[in-house]
Order: structure tokens, then sequence, then C-alpha cells
């Protein structure tokens, strides 16, 4: 995570590498980070204790 948040995506050479182009390209990885988060707190959430 580090990593991708340090280095410019060269994915988008037109665009200066600011932080819309790193979000945008963080925002596959996020999206599955988010989702395994939301599913464990579902999970906590709607098991019966």
């Amino acid at each position: 995570m580090l990593e991708v948040m340090n280095k410019p995506t060269p994915n988008t050479p037109g665009q200066v590498p600011t932080s819309s182009s790193r979000n945008r390209f963080a925002t596959k990885r996020t999206m599955y980070i988010v989702a395994a988060i939301v599913a464990v707190a579902l999970v906590i959430m709607f098991v019966p204790w």
C-alpha cells in the first residue's frame, strides 16, 4: 500500500500525478478492502452471539 501511494501512476501520462489520479488508481484496491471490511462488519453485527 505504501509503495502504491508513493509512486505516481504511469497509466495517466497526460495528467499531473496528483491526488486525483492516485485516488482513481487506488479505487480498485480500496473498493476490495472496503468490501472486505464491510463484510466482516456485517458478519459481526448479524452473528447471534
